[in-house]
């Protein structure tokens, strides 16, 4: 899969997420995994350019994912505001055009 594809399914589930997180709810757990999936492979695939904000991005969506895991609301909702503030930024200094 394209880097472009796997960062559009990445944010089609995050927007979910998010969606979660403005109702104050726990993102379900397939989703977090599924958003994990696509950040382990965009990780993979990112160049050196944007190489460490790709790892960090990806260690959030893995705290994220725990979060979840350990049905931790009051973790979650932090980590997605700083997920959103990390793909903002990826988008706009690093990331390949989409």
């Amino acid at each position: 899969m394209s880097t472009k594809s796997l960062m559009q399914n990445l944010s089609r589930v995050f927007c979910q997420i998010e969606k979660s997180a403005h109702m104050n709810e726990l993102p379900s757990f397939n989703l977090t995994k599924e958003m994990l999936g696509y950040s382990r492979q965009i990780y993979q695939n990112a160049s050196e350019h944007w190489e460490l904000e790709a790892e960090d991005f990806n260690h959030l969506v893995l705290q994220l994912h725990k979060a979840v895991l350990n049905n931790d609301l009051k973790s979650a909702i932090p980590l997605i505001h700083s997920l959103n503030d990390a793909q903002h930024f990826c988008h706009a200094s690093f990331c390949p055009p989409t």
